[in-house]
């Protein structure tokens, strides 16, 4: 958990330097999202109709920014794209918060009960709804507690 800290502050940090810097609108804002929690708010709120785009850092500060896994016994780090198909068919059936995307990914949605949005590594999407943009791993609330790790996020 300390990592996931240190990460959301030094891209907190990295975001608002380059908010003074004037070179926000191009950088956008960043966020940690921490595979031991559910939705979590991106730092970022989206306009219905607005394009916006996620891209995600798979270094970090500690080199490890970029990896999580759904259950830190069994299964290796991934990254925000989520566990090839191989791998993703032999872990627990009950846990997948969308079924039809591996397990692993990084999803998105646009207020509390917004559709979900395929993430991954990042991407231009366009907003449904106004609203904050929420993340999150995709794994249930309920098998949350045996993951482990985060990955960096930045929207523009």
């Amino acid at each position: 958990m300390k990592g996931v800290t240190i990460g959301l502050v030094t891209a907190f940090s990295i975001a608002t330097a380059l908010f003074f810097s004037g070179k926000a609108a191009a950088q956008g804002v960043a966020a940690a999202i921490d595979s031991e929690y559910p939705w979590q708010y991106s730092n970022a709120y989206v306009q219905a109709g607005q394009s916006f785009t996620v891209r995600t850092d798979d270094s970090g500060p500690d080199g490890k920014a970029g990896t999580w896994t759904v259950d830190s016994r069994l299964w290796p780090a991934v990254g925000p794209n989520g566990y090839d198909p191989a791998t993703d068919s032999k872990i627990y059936v009950g846990c997948k918060y969308d079924s039809s995307l591996p397990y692993g990914r990084l999803l998105g949605r646009v207020g509390d009960d917004g559709p979900v949005l395929s993430i991954g590594a990042g991407g231009t999407f366009q907003a449904n709804a106004s609203g904050p943009l929420n993340l999150r791993i995709n794994d249930q609330d309920h098998c949350l507690v045996d993951n482990h790790g985060y990955i960096e996020v930045w929207v523009s």
